[in-house]
């Protein structure tokens, strides 16, 4: 039984040895995690320092860029009004173009029936009339040459006479 405590003491001392290499091991490799964290920390260090350099020198640029902006705002506001009534002046001047366009397609209309007035009046009494006025001008020249043996007629007889 001596020989079994004596390897299971081996083994333990074995294993305690594993144990202290792997520990060592592992804080070597924390030691260069560290170290490599220090580098970065010293390499961000001037970028910090240049963020914040930059970051005082942007302040008074930020603060002119908000009391430009803040006095731009009632421009703006007034730029969204004159945009409100050129709409709205577009819009009546639209309406105002449908009117007289419709103005104009009524005034087309009227022409049109004033047009088929005229035609009706000609072929309803200007032709007629044209038509008699020939046949009394034609009855006024037989007349007229029974009556002047036909000299008298002839003579008598005006050009606009013999147009109609």
């Amino acid at each position: 039984m001596d020989t079994i405590i004596d390897i299971l003491i081996i083994v333990a001392l074995l294993a305690a040895a594993g144990l202290c290499i792997y520990l060592i091991m592992t804080l070597s490799r924390v030691n260069t995690l560290l170290a490599e964290v220090k580098n970065v920390v010293q390499s961000v260090k001037p970028v910090i320092a240049n963020i914040q350099t930059m970051s005082t020198r942007l302040t008074p640029i930020l603060d002119t860029l908000e009391s430009t902006l803040s006095k731009l705002q009632p421009v703006l506001a007034n730029l969204e009004g004159i945009a409100n009534a050129a709409e709205q002046i577009t819009q009546k001047v639209d309406r105002h173009i449908d009117q007289v366009l419709f103005a104009l397609n009524d005034a087309a209309r009227l022409a049109q029936d004033i047009i088929r007035l005229i035609d009706d009046i000609r072929l309803q009494i200007v032709v007629p009339v044209t038509g008699i006025a020939q046949v009394i001008g034609t009855a006024y020249k037989t007349v007229a040459g029974f009556l002047g043996n036909g000299r008298a007629g002839k003579e008598g007889v005006t050009e606009s006479e013999t147009a109609c």
